[in-house]
């Protein structure tokens, strides 16, 4: 598991902002079976919301891949109009973004490969 507590700049990210993961084309992470990214709040409980939506994944039949190939996954409060298969809600006390990898590939467990910056928007 990889989790980031903090954005682009070192500041902890907190549910009054959005943000975003943009992974490069082939640079999703490194899964033989899937990847999943969720948020929680400062006690690792799952964040409640209105969409019942809890996670994305790489197998999420939803997700919208920009033209480059590159996939933009946006995290906050309110869906983006025409991005909602991108977005994962955060409730209010929304600190910390996890990525789960099953079935890590070489890149993975050698650690050369790198998630890209939570930046906020």
């Amino acid at each position: 598991y990889m989790a980031r507590a903090k954005d682009q700049n070192g500041d902890s990210i907190t549910s009054e902002h959005t943000y975003e993961l943009h992974f490069q084309s082939g640079q999703a992470p490194p899964a033989k079976y899937f990847w999943s990214l969720t948020v929680y709040d400062q006690y690792a409980n799952l964040m409640l919301n209105d969409y019942d939506r809890y996670a994305i994944s790489g197998n999420s039949k939803d997700l919208i891949y920009e033209d480059d190939g590159s996939l933009r996954i946006l995290i906050g409060g309110k869906p983006p109009e025409g991005m909602v298969g991108n977005w994962l809600p955060a409730g209010e006390s929304f600190t910390r973004v996890t990525l789960r990898v099953y079935g890590p590939e070489k890149a993975m467990v050698e650690r050369s490969w790198k998630p890209p910056q939570l930046r906020r928007l």
